[in-house]
């Protein structure tokens, strides 16, 4: 049952408890790396009153920065004037705003704003219209004076100290308390796995700081995208230099260093561009590498790099690249069927939608899927596998995978679980058994590789019945080589014929052409001999 329900009030202390679990769960984790000034906050928010702490905790939930106090009405906080002041005096909140006098007006009505500044004559324009006619006529000090008189605002203190003890708490920077609400309302749920007490995400100061450093480097290089600063991409490029020891850093890093030179190669700054490509570990670092070094007719140190590729490929995209390359022309891969379909118009839908009703129109079932559909039947056939208690992959409770799911590793880490489940699955119905059993004892529960919007039973039977169970466990052994890899490029559509009959089909409009991660995919087909063609609709 789940603890809220929606248009009922949750009790009173909720949504300070929430934060009281998370901040009390960081202070005794990670205490030995905390600053003082992360511990003083911590001591801050935990020693206050339950009113103030509910109060807070309701503040951390409203967009800012700017938050008006007469807005402040909670049913579980019984003195709002006493715990704002109590907030104040912990310098938890700031009430003594210094903010450009348009953020302050911003906040306001458009009837408010006339009836503060009834002398500017703006009345019936758009509130944008008001506003720069307020701020023109009146200077900020003064424009802030009026407002704050009338309608006083607020904004929340430290909010990065809050994000750092999220990151702990969570393990990374996009999950926050907003998970524990959803939770509560049975909207996400959670497995249950073994947490792994020995390891924490960050064992050393150095590594979360070095993780908060990367984490604001990432939104810095997301604007060279559109605005090159050579300055900017060369300090960016010195932090990123040396590899990390920690591989959820170095991961980090890797990826940072391979944004950063795909930018400067748009931007035609091709010696930041190889600098980057040349740090990275991860793929399509070395391929654009050695693209740009072919550009430039370096082919003494193309040929290397595309030796070392050949030897010791990251993934299997860099090894088709390195076959590529070593033919020296662009190719199709080898014998990919292919059929033409000639609708009368365009299609009024999708050229999806449109193959689908056609492909099924004498019988049959399909689906539109794509990669949900191998990620989601491999997720099922391996659940346990995936959430098994891996050292280092569960640092909380709140983890639809392991951390290293799409790493380079994941397989070999768990190779004795994964090769005795794959020689269980080649057993007659095995496949199907597992994935029907899965699926009914943790419908609902989260997990990366299962989109439960689109596994229902109906589904599940048709992609057992109809697809043998050894074609999906030769899938799986491929899938598990490079997972990162193969979650994209799987054929767009499924369709099922009844026992052993099923297509997987990838459609193209005009214009349309395989993609490298595609052809992969069809090169598996080819060699487990499976039945995938490629449709190219015309009309």
């Amino acid at each position: 049952m789940p603890l809220l329900r929606p248009n009922v009030p949750p009790p009173p202390h909720y949504y300070a408890d929430n934060l009281t679990r998370l901040l009390g769960a960081v202070a005794s984790q990670y205490s030995d790396i905390l600053l003082d000034r992360e511990r003083d906050y911590l001591r801050r928010v935990l020693d206050l009153s339950a009113d103030a702490q509910r109060l807070y905790a309701r503040l951390l939930t409203r967009r800012g920065p700017l938050i008006r106090i007469d807005s402040l009405a909670y049913r579980e906080v019984s003195d709002v004037v006493g715990a704002m002041n109590e907030l104040t005096a912990t310098a938890l909140v700031d009430c003594g705003i210094e903010v450009p006098a348009d953020q302050v007006l911003d906040m306001l009505t458009r009837g408010e704003l006339a009836g503060l500044f009834p002398h500017v004559h703006a009345q019936g324009e758009r509130k944008g219209v008001q506003v720069a006619a307020i701020s023109a006529r009146y200077p900020d000090r003064r424009t802030r004076e009026v407002v704050g008189a009338n309608y006083p605002m607020c904004r929340v203190c430290d909010h990065d100290l809050m994000d750092t003890a999220q990151i702990l708490f969570f393990g990374d920077s996009y999950t926050d308390l907003s998970t524990f609400v959803l939770e509560d309302l049975g909207m996400l749920r959670f497995e249950t796995y073994q947490l792994d007490a020995r390891h924490r995400q960050f064992g050393e100061r150095a590594e979360l700081d070095d993780f908060l450093v990367m984490r604001a480097l990432r939104s810095r290089l997301h604007r060279l995208e559109s605005c090159w600063d050579r300055a900017i991409a060369i300090d960016a490029l010195d932090t990123l230099w040396a590899p990390r020891h920690r591989r959820l850093l170095e991961r980090a890093r890797a990826a940072l260093v391979n944004q950063l030179g795909r930018s400067a190669e748009r931007a035609r700054d091709y010696d930041i561009a190889l600098s980057a490509y040349g740090r990275a570990s991860r793929a399509p670092g070395r391929e654009r590498r050695a693209r740009l070094l072919h550009k430039f007719g370096d082919s003494i140190a193309t040929a290397a790099l595309i030796e070392q590729i050949e030897c010791t490929p990251l993934t299997a995209g860099e090894r088709f690249f390195a076959q590529q390359f070593r033919d020296g022309r662009r190719r199709r891969a080898r014998s990919i069927p292919e059929q033409v379909l000639r609708l009368p118009e365009a299609p009024s839908t999708s050229v999806e939608a449109a193959a689908l009703a056609a492909l099924t129109c004498g019988g049959g079932i399909g689906r539109h899927l794509e990669n949900r559909l191998p990620l989601g039947m491999l997720g099922l056939a391996l659940w346990d596998v995936v959430f098994a208690p891996v050292e280092a992959a569960f640092v909380n409770a709140y983890q639809d995978r392991p951390a290293d799911l799409y790493w380079s590793d994941f397989r070999r880490t768990r190779a004795p679980l994964i090769d005795a489940r794959l020689r269980l699955l080649r057993e007659p119905d095995a496949v199907a058994c597992a994935v029907r059993a899965t699926a009914e004892a943790k419908c609902g529960v989260n997990s990366a590789l299962v989109d439960w919007r689109a596994f229902d039973m109906q589904l599940i039977e048709c992609a057992t019945t109809s697809v043998p169970g050894a074609t999906w466990t030769a899938m799986f052994d491929y899938m598990l080589d490079d997972l990162e890899q193969t979650r994209t490029g799987f054929p767009d559509l499924a369709l099922f014929f009844g026992p052993g009959r099923y297509q997987f089909v990838e459609v193209k409009g005009p214009g349309d052409q395989l993609r490298r991660e595609q052809r992969l995919w069809f090169e598996f087909f080819r060699r487990a001999d499976l039945s995938a063609h490629v449709l190219w609709v015309e009309w």
